[in-house]
């Protein structure tokens, strides 16, 4: 059924479909989203997490896409049992919000689309919100793991993949005080910094390869060593 929904429905119509029904689910369950970043307070920075953006004949496209998405991310604080949706907030990566097209993964392929990269950003702000113990509530990894040991810029099980109307990356604040993110992209490098309203711990991560054939498997566990994702991925044909 499913299937044939997916052949007789256009995809633009799909996506219209699955935006409102998150919304009313939304509604339905009160959730409450970031907010403008309207406070008084001072901000300390909790942590800085830093990344290499790899050298491709896209790299400016991608840079681009990412400081279209920064502008939208520091304009909210996550208050207390708030959620950052990565989707609610960036928005839809198309042609028509200034979006470029750049690299990204679909169906196990790497093809170009427009606001292609955003998944780095969303990775980056996943892998930083364990470190403080920030409850994720959504996030789904990439399908395929498309990198080798030499050219991996990030542990495996890190990722966070994007796909508008689909697929978020969600985390809700269950500490006390705000947080809010800040961005600094220098030569092929980005780094986020959480800044909080008051100290939080700051804990190592683990993630560790359980299985590498058929596919790879990952567990990601916090600093008490419980499992908090499973992460499943093809190999790469």
């Amino acid at each position: 059924m499913r299937r044939l929904f997916r052949r007789l429905i256009p995809f633009r119509i799909r996506k219209k479909i699955h935006v409102w029904k998150h919304r009313v689910e939304d509604c339905v369950q009160g959730i409450q989203f970031a907010s403008l970043d309207t406070e008084e307070v001072d901000f300390e920075v909790l942590l800085i997490h830093e990344q290499a953006i790899m050298p491709s004949k896209n790299y400016s496209q991608k840079v681009h896409n990412f400081q279209l998405a920064i502008d939208q991310i520091e304009t909210v604080v996550i208050k207390p049992n708030q959620v950052f949706s990565f989707n609610h907030i960036v928005g839809e990566g198309c042609a028509e919000r200034g979006y470029q097209k750049s690299r990204s993964l679909n169906k196990g392929v790497l093809i170009q689309t427009y606001g292609g990269g955003l998944c780095q950003l969303a990775g980056l702000i996943y892998q930083a919100s364990l470190q403080i113990g920030l409850n994720v509530i959504e996030r789904h990894n990439h399908s395929v793991d498309i990198y080798t040991d030499d050219t991996r810029y990030t542990p495996l099980g890190s990722d966070a993949t994007i796909s508008y109307a689909f697929k978020d990356l969600r985390i809700q604040n269950n500490h006390s005080c705000s947080f809010r993110f800040r961005f600094q992209i220098t030569d092929h490098k980005i780094s986020l910094s959480i800044e909080s309203t008051d100290p939080v711990p700051v804990h190592n991560v683990v993630y560790q390869i359980v299985q590498t054939e058929p596919k790879k498997v990952v567990h990601t566990k916090n600093h008490h060593h419980e499992t908090v994702a499973i992460s499943v991925y093809d190999q790469l044909s």
